[in-house]
């Protein structure tokens, strides 16, 4: 049995690293995967990776979603 595990990604990156990858040329995998981070991969850069046992809510995937999160964020403002 394996664990579930879920996958956020949340990128980060000093100028001249975001300049560096923008100007790297899409990669196979990348065009396969569809995953945009496979691009620096393949470049021999490396991506810092973190566990974490925080509890994360569902995706922003609709224009629904999108009003529950600016509800939500409203409600902290005040």
């Amino acid at each position: 049995d394996y664990p579930i595990k879920r996958h956020v990604g949340i990128y980060a990156f000093r100028v001249h690293a975001l300049r560096e990858f923008s100007a790297l040329p899409e990669s196979g995998l990348e065009r396969l995967e569809k995953l945009e981070q496979l691009r620096w991969l393949e470049a021999g850069r490396k991506i810092h990776v973190i566990h974490s046992e925080e509890l994360l809510p569902g995706g922003v995937d609709t224009p629904e979603d999108l009003a529950t999160v600016e509800s939500l964020l409203l409600k902290k403002q005040k």
